[in-house]
């Protein structure tokens, strides 16, 4: 089963006297978007990230999908915003999951270093929850907190 989750609105990030909305609407369908990388942590298929028109977008037509078709457990596909660098700000991200029988999440990560040390707050569709975590040495580590009620 193919497991998809789309980023309708990547980043919006909003500090003192800046705010920036990322939107899709200018890159081109099926690649990745520029100054976004592409890694993940754990075994598996290769993540595949590609920009996608989608009808029901905030701003349309495009937002970014994560479309692989691999089943692995454990494996977490991430998009980075290399250009990100928020300190006292707020980030949010809109995103619809559309389908996967072992995962449907997606969610906020900061504190990035590498696909192995991050951390993330992460709403799961199928487990109804939303999930704060550590990933340490590429080990999920959590919940470090976790959301009050479902979503």
């Amino acid at each position: 089963m193919r497991w998809t989750a789309v980023l309708l609105v990547a980043l919006s990030a909003t500090l003192a006297c800046f705010a920036e909305t990322i939107d899709f609407d200018k890159a081109t369908p099926g690649a990745v978007p520029p100054g976004w990388t592409v890694a993940m942590t754990h075994k598996g298929g290769a993540p595949k990230w590609e920009v996608i028109k989608d009808d029901s977008a905030p701003s349309k037509p495009n937002v970014l999908g994560q479309v692989s078709n691999d089943r692995t457990g454990g494996r977490f596909p991430l998009a980075v915003y290399d250009k990100a660098s928020v300190k006292d700000g707020t980030l949010s991200v809109k995103f619809k999951a559309i389908s996967g029988s072992a995962d449907q999440a997606a969610g906020l990560v900061w504190r990035y270093k590498d696909p192995d040390n991050y951390y993330i707050v992460r709403a799961n569709a199928l487990e109804d929850n939303v999930v704060l975590y550590k990933v340490e040495k590429g080990e999920r580590r959590g919940p470090v907190g976790r959301a009050l009620g479902a979503f």
